[in-house]
């Protein structure tokens, strides 16, 4: 066994001998998933690659058009959890079909949460007998980040977790949020990936917050100020309830036009174009990863998506 350490660490000084100029030449010339695993190498390689000015260094590009990522789970309570991504057409034809990537896959016990994705990272969070965590997934890079386990209150207590970026510090956050509806009271608790301890740490915040059941867009404005337009549209026949169950918007593409989807769906899955002006509807087919796992499925599909190159 000593041996073996031996020579190991024989290996990396001689792999660490190599000029810095040089290793960050060799790590420009490979796919990003390989770049990923060259922190094996040594601590001098594994540093380099997480210096903060990493994308300098390294300046290859996330794929340039955005892509549709699709969060499948599996189970009743999604213990099976499958994250891919495909193309996303702008002009899709009738008889379109795509076929998804798979990026990470992974099996849980505990049932789980998925937050929309941010630059390019995915947040889930993960629900035990009194406590939660959460699971930060970069799908281009095939990364998983588990924070600590935080402590729940139970009922009647509520619970909410979100996941934002922060543009001044250049950080992502997730936010532990616990609420007492009868009272009105509330705890929150911040986490920042990228920290070399990751915890959670208590805040005070004086504005409260009443989170929807369903997840919204909260504008910081005077809603009294704001003018709305009411516009109709028809709903296409195919669009009709007689005609099809559990249609969902997952939003809305640099066409103009909206996305529509299944959640729940086994084997087969397809996406909906939505072209409001011209009330048109486009169907994509797609194979998705993880649908033949199991009978029940629930898909969360996220459009404009782009991927993140940046170690977490």
């Amino acid at each position: 066994m000593t041996k073996r350490k031996q020579q190991v660490s024989g290996d990396n000084s001689v792999f660490d001998q190599i000029p810095v100029d040089l290793i960050v030449n060799i790590m420009s010339k490979l796919p990003v998933k390989s770049i990923a695993q060259c922190r094996c190498v040594s601590k001098l390689w594994s540093s380099i690659i997480r210096r903060p000015n990493y994308n300098m260094l390294f300046p290859a590009k996330s794929p340039a058009a955005p892509r549709f990522l699709f969060i499948v789970a599996n189970g009743l309570y999604g213990p099976n959890f499958f994250i891919s991504s495909s193309p996303q057409p702008q002009y899709p034809d009738k008889h379109s079909s795509l076929e998804a990537t798979l990026h990470i896959s992974s099996i849980a016990t505990d049932y789980c949460q998925i937050c929309p994705p941010v630059n390019g990272l995915v947040c889930r969070y993960m629900y035990g007998k009194d406590f939660i965590y959460v699971v930060v997934s970069n799908p281009i890079r095939g990364e998983n980040v588990t924070t600590p386990k935080v402590t729940t209150k139970g009922y009647p207590s509520k619970e909410k977790i979100y996941f934002g970026y922060d543009p001044v510090e250049e950080q992502f956050k997730v936010l532990f949020m616990t609420w007492l509806p009868s009272s009105g009271s509330h705890e929150y608790q911040v986490l920042t990936l990228g920290t070399r301890n990751l915890s959670w740490r208590r805040i005070q915040c004086s504005t409260l917050h009443y989170p929807h059941e369903d997840d919204g867009i909260c504008i910081n404005e005077n809603a009294e100020e704001h003018k709305w337009s009411d516009t109709f549209y028809k709903m296409p026949e195919v669009l009709r309830p007689s005609r099809i169950e559990s249609v969902f918007s997952a939003g809305m593409i640099g066409t103009g036009e909206v996305v529509l989807y299944r959640k729940y769906a086994q084997n087969f899955f397809y996406i909906l174009y939505y072209n409001l002006e011209k009330n048109i509807i486009t169907s994509v087919s797609l194979r998705v990863p993880g649908l033949d796992y199991v009978e029940y499925n629930e898909v969360h599909t996220f459009p404009n998506f782009v991927g993140e190159l940046k170690l977490m």
